[in-house]
């Protein structure tokens, strides 16, 4: 059974962040505060109802959906694959067997429009679309539709490349590219699977894929880029995916 700190015992809190839920008119609303602590010598996930603006503030009596995370999940086991990071690591160095992998490749195979380990400094959807509204309710409040189309060849440029080395990204969206002036870069390689691989249990983002799709194919990352199209574009173009 996962261990819930006694009720009196101090929450050795990991990490924490705030969720957020759909509501009417395209808002979000607060659901609860995700935390990731220690107990035991183990990791676990958990959901707290409160609203914590700090990890001092979390109560064990308010924990729910207690969940063990694997060792494999945050420290999977060294491979002679990957390039070593140095020693001691920079502050905010970080590396995940699987995204270390596609990068160990795309390293060896650079592409303008597909990034390497260093990300830019802005996402799309933090540049078009910063309320964070639903789909149709970004494109219907936009007052202007910008001029995209050099950003949207750079990421089909930067798709097709990815594909050419036999992968597919599985996730594309608006918050996995990353501007760097007019120039559109994708990030976030951990959903990338080589064709064909199944993917069971890979995280994708929800209104960006086809949720009967659990495989890898190139098609999955071209049907992305049009939802981006349609959703850059104005009312009269027709989202595939269900918000």
């Amino acid at each position: 059974m996962p261990t819930l700190p006694p009720h009196d015992r101090h929450v050795d809190v990991l990490e924490m962040n705030e969720a957020f839920e759909e509501e009417v008119n395209g808002l979000f609303g607060f659901a609860g505060t995700l935390v990731v602590y220690q107990a035991d010598g183990k990791v676990y996930h958990a959901v707290s109802k409160a609203r914590c603006s700090s990890p001092s503030e979390v109560k064990a009596e308010h924990l729910k959906n207690v969940v063990n995370i694997p060792v494999s999940a945050y420290r999977p086991p060294a491979s002679s694959e990957i390039t070593r990071a140095p020693d001691p690591l920079p502050r905010d160095g970080y590396s995940v067997l699987a995204e270390a992998k596609v990068c160990e490749q795309l390293m060896r195979h650079p592409h303008p429009n597909v990034a390497t380990y260093l990300g830019c400094q802005r996402t799309l959807m933090q540049e078009v679309n910063p309320r964070n509204l639903s789909k149709r309710r970004s494109r219907s409040s936009r007052r202007a539709t910008g001029n995209y189309g050099s950003m949207l060849a750079g990421m089909e440029s930067g798709i097709k490349h990815i594909h050419s080395l036999g992968l597919v990204h599985n996730d594309i969206n608006p918050k996995n590219v990353m501007l760097d002036g007019d120039r559109a870069v994708l990030i976030d390689l951990d959903s990338c699977r080589p064709v064909r691989d199944s993917l069971e249990g890979v995280g994708r983002t929800y209104e960006w894929y086809d949720e009967n799709v659990q495989l890898s194919v190139p098609k999955n990352d071209l049907d992305a880029l049009a939802e981006i199209r349609a959703w850059l574009g104005d009312d009269c173009e027709t989202f595939q995916f269900d918000e």
